[in-house]
């Protein structure tokens, strides 16, 4: 297995990562709970995502909050 990393910052993924990280968080939570309107209605959105060739293995979603917090989603399947 040859994991590689990418990070995002202010934008949503392409759409073929996108559909990927979507379908581990369906995996992993039985539903994707609007996952993309969520992402795309944060103002300074970062994405990291861990990737096995095409395939979207894990995940990490943050966004600022206020000035002084951010909030960070981890994600990881398999």
């Amino acid at each position: 297995m040859s994991i590689d990393y990418s990070t995002i910052f202010n934008s949503l993924p392409e759409e073929k990562v996108l559909v990927g990280i979507v379908d581990l968080h369906k995996n992993i939570f039985g539903t994707s709970d609007d996952l993309i309107t969520k992402m795309r209605s944060k103002q300074k959105l970062l994405v990291i995502i861990a990737m096995d060739g095409t395939k979207v293995i894990g995940y990490k979603i943050g966004y600022e909050l206020d000035k002084n917090k951010f909030y960070k989603l981890v994600r990881w399947g398999g």
